[in-house]
């Protein structure tokens, strides 16, 4: 007997082993009628394959797209192509891009015969079980999407999901990737494992669709498998694990997980780096598995994902459940055990004002994140509660479609401003980050700020906002030139339907030949980081503008002279690389001041009493 051909493509330019693919055959494959009436084919899952792809196939019988924000278009052509050339193949699309009301992906995709939405392992079963019969019946597939007899597109609504201990077998251990990993390394290419331990999210946050799993109980793989799977790791090599879970530190297994991933590690030096997402609330765990991942060198320190720190928002997007006090706790904790912490905030949530988004950036620093404040845009994703319309609405959500990446056919959804934060503010926004991501996550001003703040002398609102104002007013200034630049380019890209979300800058020869002229080796560049690498080209000029900016506003003192002395001579020594000959020394206690907040300022042992502005 012929057994009927099944494809995937899940390309991406990560090269992740598609781990979708061996979910959904390791399900399918528990079922007899299945394992004897088709056979699934090695999976295309990196960019370079889509140029043979099409001569590799051999009379597909299914062919299996699975759809994320960045391949979801190039998917669609490619399944499009496949239908062109086998008009029998039948197409499925499925992942979380695939919406959950698909009539427009339908019309947009004629050539598309079935969507699966949510979790697709059983779907896809009751579906290659339904296309044996001689008069399938369709309405009998879980969350199945698929055109009628009258060519309306029904939707079947979702029956199952994967069991609470999940107990599939592992597409790992099955040995299904082996062709995988071979194949990519012979293209040069070094795979990444996606690693699922859970399944699940007990948030709700409304700009999030994680798998289409939100407020959903966990659902656990059993412990052995994931034992099993992190031996496998390490004996074929695996350089680098994602992480796949939602709150990775939430179940106490995590902590022993963590630590057999450290033991491989140093036994056999695989894996050298673990990914994750960890538990949106503070916990003693997530600051054990951080301790040991960055003692162990396979990570760099710890995201905390506060997205805002005020609370009118943290309401609006459902996640006031997670407070910023735990995150100001968690952050303590960590940076006590030596671990760096950073965090991520979104522009452009709703009932986010420019006032709450300065202070929100600013109550970060305060929380103790000093090594790096991630800013990200506001993407609306197809499935995600704040996509819907009426959020949009409600939230009076402002949006454009732009391309996702640079010379790239995907495309998303960005909001550039709410019923409380108008465009231009927006931008003030996106001004604002950059000042306080180029000066204080990369060290030109953290120390003195952190000094500053501490004393009473000036908050972090009140020594950045100023520099930023200033900057602004300034164009030819060390800090307004680059700064203005950075700005035109942003109105640029919310002109032109060309410029990309992500990449922005590779769009700008002129922001691209400086930056590789300074930098040659660094193939990307955020936006802060450009404004950062001009600002240093010029160190004299910036303490300069930076001492007159305080001289106005601050009373002299002996130790803010010291401090802003200190603080230039740590940028140099950053910006080295390594020590000067003669290390430098002061009149006050800097290094432990500022490597322990109880520690106070002293000269010759005495405390320091410091002028307030």
């Amino acid at each position: 007997m012929t057994q009927r051909k099944i494809y995937f493509c899940g390309v991406n330019r990560a090269v992740h082993l598609p781990l979708v693919w061996g979910c959904l055959r390791a399900y399918a494959e528990t079922i007899p009628a299945i394992r004897e009436n088709y056979s699934f084919e090695e999976p295309f899952f990196f960019m370079a394959q889509r140029d043979t792809l099409l001569d590799s196939l051999r009379e597909p019988y299914v062919f299996l797209i699975s759809c994320y924000i960045w391949n979801i278009r190039k998917n669609l052509e490619i399944a499009r192509q496949v239908k062109e050339r086998y008009p029998n193949a039948i197409i499925v699309a499925g992942g979380p891009q695939v919406p959950d009301k698909p009539e427009g992906l339908f019309a947009e995709a004629p050539y598309l015969d079935f969507a699966i939405h949510n979790e697709g392992e059983i779907p896809l079963s009751q579906l290659l079980l339904e296309l044996l019969k001689d008069q399938p019946d369709y309405a009998k597939v879980s969350a199945l999407s698929w055109r009628g007899p009258d060519g309306q597109v029904r939707t079947n609504a979702m029956k199952d999901r994967l069991p609470m201990e999940i107990t599939v077998p592992s597409p790992y251990l099955e040995g299904y990737f082996e062709h995988s990993i071979e194949s990519a390394r012979a293209a040069g290419l070094d795979p990444i494992v996606l690693w699922e331990t859970n399944r699940g999210c007990p948030y709700s946050c409304t700009f999030c669709d994680w798998g289409s799993a939100n407020m959903t109980k966990l659902r656990r793989f059993p412990i052995e498998r994931l034992s099993r799977e992190i031996d496998y790791f390490s004996q074929k090599r695996i350089r680098a694990i994602l992480g796949c879970d939602s709150n990775f530190g939430i179940l106490p297994r995590d902590l022993d997980l963590t630590r057999q991933l450290v033991a491989r590690k140093l036994v056999s030096g695989y894996p050298s780096r673990f990914i994750t997402s960890y538990a949106k609330n503070a916990n003693d765990r997530v600051v054990d598995i951080s301790k040991l991942l960055v003692q162990a060198e396979m990570a760099n320190g710890t995201i905390l994902a506060m997205q805002s720190t005020t609370t009118e928002v943290l309401e609006a997007v459902r996640r006031s459940n997670i407070p910023f006090e735990g995150y100001r706790k968690m952050s303590q904790r960590l940076k006590d055990e030596g671990v760096r912490t950073y965090t991520e905030m979104i522009v452009g949530l709703p009932r986010e004002t420019r006032q709450s988004w300065v202070t929100g950036m600013c109550k970060a620093l305060e929380a103790g994140i000093h090594d790096d404040v991630m800013v990200y845009e506001c993407v609306l994703l197809p499935n995600s509660q704040l996509g819907d319309a009426a959020s949009r609405e409600k939230y009076g959500l402002k949006t454009m479609i732009r391309p996702y990446l640079a010379d790239d056919m995907e495309r998303v959804e960005v909001v550039i401003g709410t019923n409380t934060m108008s465009t231009e503010d927006w931008l003030y926004c996106w001004m604002f980050s950059i000042i306080v991501q180029g000066l204080h996550n990369l060290g030109l001003t953290r120390y003195l700020a952190m000094f500053l703040h501490r004393e009473g002398v000036l908050s972090y609102e009140n020594l950045y906002r100023p520099l930023m104002e200033e900057a602004l007013a300034n164009p030819e200034s060390p800090l307004g030139r680059p700064l203005h630049r950075i700005r035109q380019l942003l109105l640029d890209y919310l002109a032109d339907s060309r410029m990309p979300m992500e990449d922005k800058l590779l769009t700008q020869q002129d922001m691209i030949d400086f930056a590789r002229r300074v930098m040659p080796s660094k193939p990307a560049w955020l936006l802060h980081e450009w404004w950062w690498v001009n600002v240093i080209q010029d160190q004299e000029s910036l303490f300069a503008q930076l001492r007159a900016n305080l001289a106005a506003r601050v009373p002299a003192s002996a130790a803010l002279e010291s401090a802003l002395r200190f603080q230039q001579d740590m940028a140099a020594i950053m910006l080295r690389g390594t020590m000067p000959d003669t290390v430098p020394t002061y009149p006050y206690n800097w290094m432990e001041y500022f490597e322990d907040e109880k520690i106070p300022l002293r000269e010759a042992g005495a405390p320091v009493q410091v002028a307030v502005a």
